[in-house]
């Protein structure tokens, strides 16, 4: 066996250590976060009436935990090659689980915008003329990699940028993640910074105007728009850059990623959101973000889920 052989074999090993690391760590990940935020999930979600917000929590943490083990197991119990593994793991399938949970994001952040901006009917047509415009793009990306023209993807060791084919399609999906994310984000920044501009009311003698700006951010969840902003370009630069296993094995990241983003936003509003005070059977929409004015004190969110 001469070195090249040898030096190819060390890296398909290295390759395949690589992605049973990155489908271990976001299922280890996605169970810690359900254990930590599991007494707010009581209060906030089980204690609540059924609603499609709740169902669409429950469907990713819980759903999303027993995807993420069953996709380990079928990765790790094929040993006998790593294109094999890879194959069996269903990436297909990776990816569509990945786009759904990215729409379940989004969607959230889509109501807390509207919310943010006192229900505006431009930013509603915005936000939803681009999400539809991304999720064909999305589908339609997905559906052509699934065919066998584009199986030569499965080649870990080449850079994606090696099969033009495939390589139009994945730049072209997580682009337009990318961008979607990007009008997101520029929107809820937009939100808080109007609000800072506003003339504030009497506040506490100790918060200065830096304490405040931190508020207005937080009050409007703008570290989420954020977080989810910066996956998706992350994952695009990857896209470009890296070889075709670090797509693989980030795909299980991002499914990890973007749902323990959308449950935590979902109970981080519901906890900030003012508590009625009437009979135990009563209960707001939670289908929807109710649209209301940004509160003149900071600490209350301006409304629930």
């Amino acid at each position: 066996m001469d070195v090249t052989s040898i030096s190819q074999i060390l890296g398909i090993l290295e390759n395949y250590q690589t992605i049973r690391f990155l489908q271990a760590v976001p299922a280890t990940f996605m169970v810690y976060d359900c254990v930590l935020y599991l007494d707010d999930e009581i209060n906030y979600v089980w204690k609540k009436r059924l609603s499609s917000i709740s169902v669409a929590y429950l469907i990713f943490r819980y759903l999303g935990i027993v995807y993420m083990m069953f996709s380990l197991g079928e990765f790790v119990s094929n040993t006998n090659s790593i294109d094999e593994a890879i194959a069996n793991a269903f990436p297909i399938l990776s990816m569509c689980m990945n786009c759904l949970s990215v729409w379940f994001v989004q969607v959230i952040l889509g109501l807390r915008l509207y919310a943010l901006y006192n229900g505006s009917k431009r930013v509603l047509l915005v936000i939803g003329l681009g999400f539809i415009a991304e999720s064909l793009v999305m589908i339609v990306c997905v559906t052509l990699l699934s065919l066998p023209s584009d199986r030569g993807l499965l080649d870990l060791e080449s850079n994606i940028s090696a099969f033009p084919s495939a390589a139009r399609k994945v730049y072209l999906n997580y682009g337009t993640i990318a961008v979607y994310e990007v009008i997101l984000f520029s929107l809820a920044l937009s939100a808080a910074v109007r609000r800072y501009r506003e003339k504030p009311g009497p506040r506490p003698a100790y918060q200065s105007g830096a304490q405040r700006l931190r508020d207005i951010l937080i009050e409007g969840n703008v570290v989420y728009f954020l977080a989810n902003t910066l996956y998706a370009i992350f994952y695009f630069v990857v896209s470009l850059t890296l070889p075709s296993v670090w797509l693989f094995g980030v795909l299980t990241i991002g499914f990890a990623l973007t749902s323990t983003i959308g449950c935590r936003l979902i109970l981080h509003i519901r906890s900030a959101a003012p508590h009625p005070s009437t009979s135990p059977d009563h209960t707001d929409d939670e289908t929807r973000l109710v649209p209301q004015p940004w509160p003149s004190k900071v600490p209350p969110s301006s409304s629930s889920v």
